[in-house]
């Protein structure tokens, strides 16, 4: 039975976030406190879009994992994740990494996206190692430890939105190494959301089904289509805390196929072709509404070892002694990979009296649909991106 945590225990805690300090640049996190919004930086216009490479072969790899119903990926912190476990590894496993091709840069904007990527080690606490980004974690002397201190870290890097990562159920006595992302975010619309403007209307599933569910009426900054039809596609802005002029704005980017189904068109979809789509959006003066569901995304944390497996990662899953940067005891193998996220795609918290002015619906997102998380002309790895095939 585990025992409750005793002071000096939640002492120990707290002076672990704070040397957490120390791993700032390792930690993907963002943790800008309320503000007023700032004025937001307009998309270079003449610069062309690129996406990488990373995304969407994890995303064509999780529809692999996952044959059928919806999806959710964090591939900025999943990205970071691995670079960190890169730094920790012997040679044969740091090549295998070196070939999935990580973003070596990260995702920033003006939005109120906080996230973390951690490892927690079973290793003595060095001022080194947690320069690195390790947090020493007591799985075999102190579970009840243990568990509160991957808990609290994630949550203080996030939000308490994000609930448990682990319970007692998640770690034994061999536990030595937990590798973890997390995200979380209210989505702050740059033009209102009003929840007197949502109504209810069905949703065609992809498994045939029609749920009732609500509709939003939110105001799509960019809309554009493809000249044949294949596919429609808006986005949304976000606002946030205030942060540098050169920090972009944040986007939520909706991409509906022509076809019923959205996961024949992402497993086709390349990397030139996503980057058309976004130059499309840019480059549209279209704007108008877009109905799309009212969304929120949690539960329990995913295993990520069978995605890993998929990207080709079979040396850092089956090694008996990965990390020989990190320490000489063998085994000591990686335990999990886990991820866990709280998004909130709803209307605004602080609805305006003042009524919009009318415009349009561009969009209905009645059917399944691909959804990215990012800034619209943005290089770099989504925060998260998804599809919806249920409801």
């Amino acid at each position: 039975m585990q025992q409750p945590l005793k002071l000096k225990d939640w002492c120990l805690i707290g002076t672990l976030a704070f040397g957490l300090g120390l791993a700032a640049p390792h930690i993907r996190t963002w943790l800008a406190g309320p503000s007023p919004p700032a004025e937001q930086t307009p998309e270079a216009e003449n610069t062309p879009i690129a996406t990488d490479a990373f995304s969407l072969n994890l995303l064509q790899a999780a529809m692999k994992v996952t044959p059928e119903g919806n999806l959710l990926l964090l591939p900025d912190s999943l990205a970071a994740l691995l670079q960190q476990l890169k730094s920790q590894t012997n040679d044969e496993v740091t090549a295998e990494l070196t070939a999935a091709g990580l973003p070596e840069q990260w995702q920033h904007s003006t939005a109120d996206v906080r996230a973390a990527a951690c490892l927690f080690a079973d290793v003595p606490y060095s001022a080194e190692t947690a320069a690195q980004g390790v947090i020493s974690t007591p799985f075999s002397r102190n579970p009840a430890m243990a568990i509160a201190t991957v808990n609290n870290t994630l949550q203080a890097y996030t939000s308490p939105t994000l609930g448990q990562m682990i319970t007692g159920d998640d770690i034994t006595a061999e536990t030595n190494l937990i590798a973890t992302i997390a995200l979380t975010c209210t989505a702050e619309w740059a033009s209102p959301v009003h929840s007197t403007d949502s109504k209810a209307a069905d949703f065609y599933n992809a498994n045939g089904s029609m749920p009732r569910i609500v509709f939003m009426q939110a105001r799509a900054l960019h809309y554009a289509q493809a000249p044949s039809g294949e596919w429609k596609a808006a986005c949304i802005r976000l606002t946030g805390p205030r942060k540098s002029a050169a920090t972009p704005p944040c986007d939520l980017i909706i991409i509906m196929p022509e076809h019923h189904s959205a996961r024949p068109f992402a497993a086709a979809l390349s990397q030139e072709q996503f980057s058309a789509i976004r130059t499309a959006l840019r480059e549209s003066s279209t704007t108008g509404t877009i109905d799309i569901p009212r969304l929120e995304f949690g539960g329990a944390a995913q295993n990520l070892l069978p995605l890993l497996q998929q990207l080709g990662q079979e040396k850092l899953l089956t090694s008996s002694a990965p990390f020989g940067k990190l320490t000489t005891k063998a085994p000591f193998a990686l335990s999990a990979v886990l991820a866990k996220h709280h998004i909130e795609l709803k209307e605004s918290r602080q609805n305006t009296s003042q009524a919009s002015r009318e415009l349009p619906t561009v969009l209905r997102c009645e059917k399944p649909f691909l959804w990215f998380l990012m800034p619209l002309s943005s290089p770099h790895a989504p925060y998260a991106m998804g599809i919806v095939e249920n409801l």
